[in-house]
């Protein structure tokens, strides 16, 4: 199919240098070319930003930051300014910008036996941002940041401006992610309805923790995955007001189910016998209930009945056998004493919880 301009739109036009498709078309954003098409429009005509911003219905500070793109990369001219300006990249002179400052040792994360070393803290990308020059000049000298764009804009379902551009290119330039990386991270960060400044917290985190990779992003996903389904197991035991995720919290519940192997229903009773204990919800409380449980193999609330009990754990058999009978007041964790029936307990884990604070009746 043959894509033309209607013949009788010929005899009123006005010109475009073919500079523009050829070199800046992929880079801009709906608005720098709004305005770009309209001083085109009105060449010879002395425009004001005002003059901009009424005839394109704009506010004149998105006018200004529009312009900026044109006027560092010469495309157009202000007053007083010489008519020899050229993007650095073009000239092959340095980029006002230092690049990799942080990303040397993240990109090359690892020691000689192939292992993950930990990373070093890492600045937040700062407020003060690359200037126009230096987005157009890394644009022009690196292929792979235009093709990133391209692909951030479809996954955001919009433009992306100036500073935006530029936070993604400290998210590249200075922490050391690779364009597949940062697209990883925006799509995962869209689908959880966040924008960019969670995305730089995402890539920051990442990057100290060198996942520099698709491979290693991938690895990442699917433990947050993990994770997410994890707490939800956990909160899910809760008939009403399950505590709120943290990044604390869910760290404490990894570890628990992942690398401590306690079921949720272990988690859930820990829960209780912090609650009992103290009377308020504290994860660390928790963690030393939990962990003093994990040293003595248990796994189940049924494992912890055994213990009492003087019996071993069922080992392998979380959540399946039959479970003795529990006893009232036995002792759990320090000086507390637990009110916890095993009978109970799988009734209650089959359907909804009937979870009542201390002092309640």
């Amino acid at each position: 199919m043959s894509i033309h301009v209607a013949p009788e739109l010929l005899g009123r036009v006005f010109f475009m240098p073919k500079s523009i498709v050829d070199e800046h078309l992929a880079y801009v954003n709906g608005q720098q070319l709004k305005v770009l098409l309209y001083v085109l429009r009105h060449t010879g005509e002395d425009l004001e930003v005002k003059d901009l911003a009424g005839g394109l219905h704009m506010p004149a500070a998105d006018v200004s930051d529009a312009l900026q793109y044109w006027f560092t990369t010469g495309v157009l001219l202000q007053d007083g300014e010489p008519t020899a300006a050229v993007p650095p990249a073009a000239k092959g002179g340095p980029v006002p910008y230092t690049r990799g400052g942080n990303a040397g040792a993240q990109g090359s994360a690892g020691n000689a036996s192939g292992k993950k070393t930990p990373q070093q803290p890492l600045l937040d990308v700062p407020d003060i941002v690359p200037t126009y020059e230096t987005v157009a000049a890394r644009l022009l000298e690196d292929p792979s940041l235009k093709a990133m764009f391209q692909e951030v804009q479809a996954l955001m379902g919009k433009t992306i401006g100036y500073d935006t551009q530029a936070k993604f290119i400290m998210m590249h330039d200075t922490y050391g992610l690779p364009p597949e990386v940062i697209l990883t991270i925006v799509d995962y960060s869209v689908k959880k309805g966040k924008g960019i400044g969670y995305m730089c917290k995402v890539g920051k985190n990442w990057a100290e923790e060198g996942v520099t990779t698709l491979e290693d992003a991938n690895e990442k996903l699917e433990k947050i995955a993990n994770t997410d389904k994890a707490w939800a197991e956990f909160t899910g035991l809760f008939s009403k007001d399950p505590p709120k995720a943290t990044d604390n919290r869910l760290a404490f519940v990894r570890k628990w189910r992942f690398t401590y192997g306690q079921s949720s229903e272990l988690i859930y009773y820990a829960y209780e016998t912090m609650v009992e204990a103290i009377d308020k919800v504290n994860f660390n409380y928790m963690d030393k209930i939990l962990t003093r449980w994990n040293e003595e193999g248990l796994r189940t609330p049924q494992d912890v009945l055994a213990a009492e009990k003087g019996e071993a754990p069922a080992a392998g058999k979380a959540g399946r056998g039959t479970s003795p009978k529990g006893r009232k007041n036995t002792k759990i964790a320090g000086n507390h004493k637990a009110s916890y029936d095993s009978d109970k307990y799988r009734e209650k884990a089959q359907g909804p919880i009937q979870y009542k604070r201390k002092g309640e009746e």
